[in-house]
C-alpha cells in the first residue's frame, strides 16, 4: 500500500538480516531503520488492523468511558433509545473501533438482549469481547503443516485476507498459498457485489482463496 519508501525497506531488510522482531540491542542501524518504519514517521499512527481507518487512541488512553457516561443501564434494559445514546456520543470516537466494542458490550449485557439469546439468569456474568482468562498451552507455532494435510484431501476450503491489515500482511498469505503447491484451476480476477470490484480472487484447484481489497 505504498507505506514506507523502496529506501527504507531496502535498509531495514539489509541492516536487520532478517530480524526484526528480537532484535539485537547493539544493532543500531537495524533499531535507526525499524524506527523509520514503525515510529511515527510511516506507520506509527495506523490503525495496524485496518491502515485506512481513523486512527484513535486505545481503550485505556482516554479511559474506559462507563455505563453511566453512555447513559445505557444493562441491568434495567434499554432505557434510552440507541439513537440518542449515540446522538450525544462524540462522533469522533464513533468511527473507532474501540468505541464500537463498547456499544457491543453493552448491547450483548443489556438484560433484554440476554432474555432473547435464552440466557438463564445467573448462569453466566458479563459478557466480554475476549475471554484472556481461558487456560490453555500454545503450542502450534505454525497450522502450515495442517492446512498441507488438508489440502491433499477431498476437502473445499475458503481463505480470506485482506490488503489493508499490517497484522497480518496479504503478502504473506500469498507465500502461503503458493507454498502449498496446489494446482492452479483459474488465474487472479475479481469478484464482484453489486456489479462493484469488492476484492480479487486466487483460485487453486481444491481451495478458492480470497483477497479483500
Amino acid at each position: 500500500m505504498a507505506l514506507i519508501s523502496d529506501r527504507i525497506y531496502e535498509s531495514t531488510t539489509r541492516n536487520c538480516n532478517g530480524e526484526y522482531v528480537d532484535v539485537d540491542p547493539n544493532n543500531q542501524l537495524c533499531l535507526n531503520s525499524l524506527q523509520a518504519f514503525q515510529g511515527t514517521q510511516c506507520t506509527g499512527r495506523l490503525d495496524s488492523e485496518h491502515i485506512l481507518a481513523p486512527f484513535c487512541p486505545k481503550a485505556n488512553d482516554y479511559n474506559e468511558l462507563t455505563v453511566l457516561e453512555m447513559n445505557w443501564n444493562w441491568k434495567a434494559g434499554i432505557s434510552i433509545p440507541v439513537e440518542d445514546t449515540l446522538k450525544d456520543f462524540p462522533s469522533s470516537l464513533q468511527l473507532c473501533r474501540e468505541d464500537r466494542i463498547r456499544y457491543a458490550v453493552l448491547w450483548a449485557n443489556d438484560v433484554n438482549v440476554r432474555k432473547a439469546l435464552n440466557i438463564r439468569e445467573g448462569t453466566k456474568g458479563e459478557w466480554a469481547e475476549c475471554n484472556k482468562t481461558t487456560p490453555y498451552t500454545f503450542d502450534v507455532p505454525s497450522s502450515f503443516e495442517y492446512h498441507r494435510s488438508l489440502s491433499k484431501k477431498s476437502l473445499r476450503a475458503l481463505v480470506y485476507s485482506g490488503d489493508r491489515d499490517m497484522s497480518i500482511p496479504y503478502v504473506s498469505t500469498l507465500a502461503w498459498i503458493e507454498s502449498l503447491n496446489l494446482t492452479l484451476e483459474d488465474d487472479w480476477k475479481p469478484w464482484f457485489s453489486d456489479d462493484q470490484v469488492a476484492g480479487l480472487v486466487y483460485y487453486t484447484y481444491k481451495a478458492q482463496f480470497l483477497l479483500f481489497s
